[in-house]
Order: C-alpha cells, then structure tokens, then sequence
C-alpha cells in the first residue's frame, strides 16, 4: 500500500504534530509561528475544513494519510501567535 513515488516527504512528519506546539513558517525573509489548535483525519471528499474565518489569522497543513496512500487527508490547523 506504500507508493515509494516522489510526493510522499514534504509533510511526512506531520502527523507527529500535537495540539499545543508551535510551527515556523518562513516567507519573504520573515518568520511566522503558529501554534496548532486542530489536528484530524478527514475524508478526500470533505473539502469544507479547509475554510477559514476572514477575522483570524491562521494556516491550514493538509497531506494524505497514511503517508504514501491517498486514502485519507491529515489536517492540521494553527493560529498566528502574537507578531
């Protein structure tokens, strides 16, 4: 059930991810953290947890699971900590 392809890295530690914790994301030589508030599996179909409120700043992570299958999503949901 494994597909050794080449997608099967970018996110293949994310399910080890806790609610609580602190991620860093980089963008244009600036460092945001986030600090994770949400962690599911969904299925393929259920698209709609990838909306997000217009007030809140926050990012959304999204891989399938398990990792080298497409049978499900991982979503992993964080709030922008003070910038």
């Amino acid at each position: 059930f494994w597909d050794d392809g080449q997608y099967k890295e970018i996110f293949a530690l994310l399910s080890e991810v806790q609610v609580g914790e602190e991620i860093e994301v980089y963008y244009n030589q600036q460092k945001f953290i986030y600090e994770i508030t949400e962690k599911k599996e969904v299925m393929p179909s259920e698209v709609d947890v990838l909306s997000q409120p217009t007030d809140q700043k926050q990012i959304t992570l999204m891989t399938c699971t398990p990792v080298g299958t497409n049978l499900k999503r991982l979503i992993v949901k964080g709030n922008l900590m003070d910038e």
